[in-house]
């Protein structure tokens, strides 16, 4: 993990771009050679030079061992509401199907998502759905005609689980209203051919509870202001570097829950490295450019504290509900 936290920050050189597969983590795509290259130089001090193992399967095989998904490259596949990312992860945008019709079509490009590589007329193929731990029984069918067409379709359980999600969605629907909103996405991500589990999100939502490093990469951007809008996977938030600097030198780089010091723990590799959290979520903005104080508004905090206070979607916990959690346990 320490080898994709580094390449997630430095990235690497065009040179070491793999040709057929890739390491899936979430969604990022990285080369798998060159990840065990960097991983030595975490476990024996010195990167290891890619003309002395070769890749491929024996790569491919060594990585999966260790419980890496490596998957044969693919592109960013986009079909009507449909966006394949990779082997492992694809949403679909919300549409009327959802919620009147119980399913919806799968366009022929995302048909390998599934696994649907052999389509018979009138076929069939069931499928588990994991969502908040409960597990929904799903279906694929394929209707008779010589090319013929594919859905996902489920029963009232999801209908009713995703009508009670949504209810101002579902009704806007029902009655053809126009709901002025950013509709969320169905997320789907890959446990094997016939499992997935989904969740349903925004654009924001996503990127905070998969992987909220995405959002720490417009720190990079040179800005006046924050919460300004910008579309990557959907939107996100546009952060000024100078403010994530300044909240580190008012409250130092340390997290400010559960006091973790990441130069003590991973030595010189550690030090400056801290996640900065907007107490208040960049997504109450609500597109607007607001002017951001670091002393009050910024707190540095470890990754842990992060994922935990992002983990549950619809109740972001406050820096002091986490704190009186360590608290109780300790």
């Amino acid at each position: 993990m320490l080898a994709l936290a580094k390449i997630d920050r430095e990235g690497y050189p065009d040179n070491r771009e793999s040709k057929k597969f890739d390491l899936v983590h979430g969604t990022k795509a990285y080369p798998p050679k060159y990840v065990i290259s960097i991983a030595n130089h975490f476990a024996n001090g010195e990167e290891l030079d890619r003309n002395v193992f070769s890749g491929g399967e024996e790569t491919n095989e060594f990585l999966r061992a260790l419980g890496f998904n490596v998957a044969e490259k693919v592109e960013v596949v986009s079909s009507f509401s449909w966006t394949m990312l990779n082997n492992n992860t694809a949403y679909k945008k919300f549409d009327k199907s959802l919620f009147l019709h119980n399913g919806t079509g799968i366009p022929i490009d995302i048909r390998s998502f599934f696994h649907l590589t052999v389509i018979q007329p009138g076929g069939r193929k069931e499928l588990d759905l994991r969502l908040d731990n409960e597990l929904f029984n799903v279906v694929i069918e394929t209707d008779k005609q010589n090319n013929p067409r594919t859905r996902l379709l489920w029963k009232n359980d999801f209908a009713v689980k995703l009508r009670g999600l949504y209810p101002d969605i579902y009704e806007a629907f029902r009655s053809s209203a126009n709901l002025q909103q950013q509709y969320p996405d169905m997320i789907f991500l890959k446990r094997n051919e016939s499992e997935f589990d989904i969740f349903f999100a925004d654009a924001i939502q996503f990127s905070a509870v998969y992987s909220d490093i995405e959002a720490d990469k417009a720190e990079n951007e040179e800005l006046i202001r924050e919460g300004n809008v910008k579309y990557y996977y959907g939107k996100r938030y546009e952060r000024n570097p100078k403010n994530r600097q300044r909240a580190i030198e008012i409250h130092g780089c340390f997290c400010s829950v559960c006091n973790f010091d990441f130069e003590r723990m991973y030595g010189e590799f550690g030090k400056n490295f801290i996640e900065v959290h907007h107490i208040k979520p960049l997504h109450e903005f609500k597109g607007e450019e607001v002017d951001v104080n670091p002393e009050t508004d910024l707190i540095p905090i470890c990754s842990n504290c992060h994922r935990i206070i992002h983990r549950d979607v619809q109740h972001l916990l406050t820096i002091k509900e986490l704190r009186e959690i360590i608290a109780t346990i300790k």
